[in-house]
């Protein structure tokens, strides 16, 4: 919850897509929801001026990036670099 009273949740909707979605006393405002274009949300994180961020995973590209909105358009901030698996640390003496 921010300081404005804001509720960020991640929701399963009735046609097994999932949403981002901030809730106050107005009500809910859907930030974005699932599509083959945007998929695998993470939870959503709050900021006190009621914007939203979290991850999602594009398909088309295989590549997870992290997303920003407050109700309009969703902006792409950037890809996040995959893990290396298999790369295996020196260990200290």
């Amino acid at each position: 919850m921010n300081q404005a009273g804001q509720v960020a949740v991640l929701v399963t909707n009735q046609d097994a897509t999932f949403s981002i979605v901030r809730l106050d006393d107005s009500g809910a405002v859907e930030i974005a929801r699932s599509s083959p274009a945007l998929l695998a949300f993470s939870a959503p994180t709050l900021n006190d001026s009621g914007w939203l961020a979290f991850k999602a995973q594009v398909p088309a590209t295989g590549t997870t990036g992290v997303y920003t909105g407050s109700g309009g358009a969703l902006t792409n901030e950037g890809a996040i670099a995959p893990c290396r698996q298999g790369v295996r640390r020196r260990p200290y003496h």
